[in-house]
């Protein structure tokens, strides 16, 4: 399952973009950036008058593996391959990798022409699956600082409503990424990996199987870490835990959402979606801890 992030925030391109440019940019920006074969683009526009509206600053120039050629019949990948090849595409592998250079397939960002303040503004598109948004910022600023803009602002992610936080800072041209800590936010969805193990050579007098709940934890932190054990701990001791667990012979990471929010709440956690931790927790210590 893939993580969700909000961007908020721009970032400021001075001088002012001019208008050519900012309307190459944005379909720049819409494109699936696939590698192309620059001889076969050159062969297709013989000379630089015909490849100018074809590229991105308007100079004729395609770049390292067409990182700047602007396509007209295969802006993204839902198009069918077909002999000649179109548009500089060597193979259906050309579908799937970015111009060397580029940090992905897409970049999900949109200029905005400023006019009030003399600029130009660059911020998320709202697509939902964004990657990589520091790096293409990184590549753009670069860019623009050889063609004497500056890039200023700072654009703040949050991934997963709060899970994950970091602000991407752009002065100057020059772009870095500060990590926010969020206490007590956890989130299932970046950590399923194998959770259950039943554990059949238990002996429980009313209960036929225990299991082993096993929870990854990369970041939840240790202070985070023993809040989730407890919360699991928490449910599981209770009438309606030990009903289920009983039913269903065992409790597992898809079994987590069964938890009432307000018994992540008792133990300080956020449950964006119930996560897991690194740590075993005998369900039949529970469920014996519960009965006395």
């Amino acid at each position: 399952m893939s993580s969700s992030t909000i961007f908020t925030g721009t970032i400021h391109i001075s001088p002012r973009v001019e208008d050519g440019l900012a309307e190459r940019l944005n379909k720049f920006f819409r494109i699936r950036h696939m590698r192309r074969s620059v001889a076969a683009l050159e062969r297709m526009y013989p000379s630089k008058e015909a490849r100018a509206s074809h590229t991105l600053f308007g100079d004729g120039e395609f770049g390292e593996e067409g990182m700047w050629y602007l396509p007209e019949q295969t802006k993204g990948s839902d198009f069918v391959l077909s002999e000649p090849i179109p548009e500089g595409l060597e193979g259906m592998e050309s579908v799937n990798i970015p111009p060397r250079g580029l940090p992905d397939l897409y970049c999900r960002l949109e200029l905005i022409q400023d006019d009030e303040n003399n600029s130009s503004i660059l911020r998320w598109n709202g697509a939902e699956k964004a990657y990589y948004i520091s790096e293409w910022l990184s590549f753009l600023a670069d860019v623009f600082k050889n063609k004497g803009y500056a890039l200023n602002g700072t654009i703040h992610a949050d991934v997963d409503e709060g899970c994950h936080q970091y602000d991407i800072v752009v002065s100057e041209n020059e772009v870095q990424v500060f990590e926010k800590q969020v206490k007590g936010a956890i989130n299932m969805k970046k950590y399923i990996f194998n959770l259950v193990v039943i554990n059949p050579s238990v002996d429980l007098s009313e209960y036929d199987r225990a299991c082993v709940l096993s929870f990854q934890t990369d970041t939840l932190g240790e202070e985070n870490e023993q809040c989730a054990r407890d919360a699991v701990a928490d449910y599981l001791s209770t009438e309606d835990g030990k009903a289920y667990l009983n039913s269903n012979g065992g409790f597992c990471w898809s079994d987590a959402v069964m938890i009432p929010r307000d018994v992540w709440e008792r133990h300080g956690l956020t449950p964006v979606i119930p996560c897991k931790l690194d740590l075993a927790v005998d369900a039949t210590e529970i469920l014996r801890e519960g009965n006395e």
